[in-house]
């Protein structure tokens, strides 16, 4: 007698079928978790080396001049013929700062 085809008795078939089962439950249930997001990219200020701050000479061995009307950081370094970013770390001055006439700067050494 031949066994039936569309009824398949033997072992090995069911186990196939539960294991197929089982993997799809923990499929469909137990889901992979979320990668973790990338780190931020790194600013250049953390990835530039910090140079050490200028040294200037006391305060009472620099020269001080008052701003006059339509001074600007750049006309007042070109007059004392200093660095523009010194005049500007010397005074704690941002590289945009406005200058009110009467303003008392120090003058950073001469290059």
């Amino acid at each position: 007698m031949m066994p039936r085809m569309n009824q398949p008795r033997d072992w090995k078939w069911k186990i196939a079928v539960l294991a197929f089962l089982i993997i799809t439950a923990v499929v469909i249930f137990c889901p992979l978790p979320d990668p973790p997001p990338p780190p931020p990219p790194a600013s250049v200020a953390e990835t530039a080396p910090k140079a050490a701050p200028k040294e200037f000479p006391p305060d009472e061995d620099l020269l001080r001049y008052t701003i006059q009307e339509g001074d600007t950081a750049e006309s007042i370094a070109r007059l004392f013929v200093v660095d523009l970013d010194d005049l500007l770390d010397l005074n704690h001055i941002r590289p945009s700062g406005d200058f009110e006439p009467g303003q008392k700067i120090l003058i950073p050494p001469g290059n």
